[in-house]
């Protein structure tokens, strides 16, 4: 097909569409359209405000990992994986440390995939420093007060730096010094 008539074919599409477009039948058909959208997101959004009402703990994780779930294609099942089926799938949340977890970590978020499993609280522990001097973070978490405090009795003279230093360097047993001092008698 020569480039000339390849144009003008493209052209009178172009005219049909732009007339079809124009027509009243057209501006009915987009008005039902988007009236029926505008209804199924109402129902939509009463739906899942019922759901969320009912189940707030299991919502919450339906939200947290709607994002990962990767819809599935399988012909012939001709169900979504939605939260009906999820709470159908994985149940009640057992308690308030429970959150949703892959079976298999290799395999993706997924139908058949999911189950409540108790997340474990890991406590921050005292870090460990080697040197003798401490800058002011470190020395702040030492003494298990806000760096802010910590400066703040330093600019008092409660508690001393290495001289000459800047920012700041603090020895450990000034800091204990400092720390027992403010232990107010009668007090363990």
């Amino acid at each position: 097909m020569s480039r000339v008539k390849e144009q003008l074919l493209y052209a009178e599409e172009d005219a049909e569409s732009a007339a079809w477009a124009a027509s009243t039948d057209a501006r009915a058909e987009w008005a039902r359209a988007g009236q029926m959208v505008a209804e199924g997101e109402a129902e939509r959004a009463q739906q899942e405000l019922a759901w969320a009402t009912r189940h707030p703990a299991e919502w919450g994780e339906w939200c947290r990992l709607s994002s990962l779930l990767i819809p599935s294609f399988d012909f012939g099942v001709g169900t979504w994986f939605d939260f009906p089926a999820f709470l159908s799938e994985v149940g009640p949340r057992p308690s308030a440390r429970h959150a949703i977890e892959r079976r298999d970590e290799t395999r993706r978020y997924d139908r058949g995939n999911l189950t409540w499993s108790k997340q474990q609280t890991v406590r921050a522990e005292k870090p460990a420093v080697e040197s003798p001097y401490l800058t002011a973070d470190e020395a702040a978490a030492y003494c298990r007060r806000a760096r802010k405090t910590l400066l703040n009795h330093h600019s008092l003279g409660d508690v001393r730096s290495m001289p000459g230093t800047r920012p700041p360097l603090f020895r450990r047993e000034e800091l204990d010094n400092w720390l027992s001092a403010r232990r107010r008698p009668g007090r363990k």
